[in-house]
């Protein structure tokens, strides 16, 4: 699926940015730092995230939020967890410059599946 200009604006833009998982402990929901569209997918890099790792071995569905004041997305889809291999090595790299100082333990290319609105005027209304 491909994104649309306004979300992709708003995801780079976004000033809060969360994921939420489900497994066998139930649901998790973590902020987010690290976030890069990479042409139709959301990859998200994993310094600090047991839960949503071991939760993502479970169960690979998953659901992004971004926001700015009140205008925000949420997109679901299906995560791949990866710990090697060309979106892995491309990260470790991209890591490397801006935060030197951690380790990425794994990336999470998400492939998007829907949209939906956050604006309290169009909350829950899907957009793609």
């Amino acid at each position: 699926m491909q994104l649309s200009a306004e979300v992709l604006t708003l995801i780079a833009n976004a000033d809060s940015r969360v994921i939420a998982t489900v497994g066998e402990d139930g649901p998790n929901v973590v902020p987010l730092s690290m976030v890069v569209v990479d042409e139709d997918k959301i990859v998200v890099c994993d310094c600090f995230m047991g839960r949503t790792a071991s939760n993502l071995s479970v169960d690979h569905r998953a659901a992004l939020a971004f926001w700015k004041g009140f205008v925000g997305v949420q997109i679901k889809g299906h995560i791949s967890y990866e710990t090697d291999g060309e979106y892995f090595d491309r990260y470790v790299i991209w890591l490397k410059g801006k935060h030197p100082d951690r380790t990425l333990r794994g990336v999470l290319v998400l492939t998007p599946e829907r949209v939906f609105d956050l604006a309290p005027s169009n909350a829950g209304k899907q957009l793609i």
